[in-house]
């Protein structure tokens, strides 16, 4: 009887030191999924931090591109405007000449007309 006692009880040990080793295999398991998933979910969270990351360099650049674009066309705007600045500056003298070399012409022929009437 004390034998079978005996064998009863190792035999009780090895059941639950198999239950612990399970359980702690399990554990261990559970640890090894967990430990899987924060790295897939460190890793998503990098992929979409350089997603953004790209995404505002790339909005960055575009704004660049449009302010650079918009300075160009003021640029333009302001030499157009100085080119007509100029030309309207350039008719006014080419009229200006005209009118005097008009008003020299009417009074040499108002001085040749007086001469003539002298003679």
């Amino acid at each position: 009887q004390e034998a079978e006692k005996r064998r009863q009880a190792e035999s009780q040990m090895e059941a639950q030191q198999a239950a612990v080793i399970a359980e702690m295999q399990q554990a261990k398991q559970q640890q090894a999924l967990s430990t899987k998933a924060a790295e897939d979910a460190k890793i998503k969270a990098e992929q979409e931090a350089e997603k953004r990351r790209q995404a505002e360099s790339q909005m960055e650049a575009q704004q660049a591109a449009v302010i650079a674009e918009m300075q160009q066309a003021k640029k333009q705007q302001a030499l157009s405007a100085k080119a007509a600045e100029d030309a309207k500056i350039k008719a006014e003298q080419e009229a200006e000449k005209r009118r005097q070399a008009e008003s020299q012409m009417e009074a040499k022929q108002a001085a040749a007309i007086a001469e003539m009437q002298q003679a």
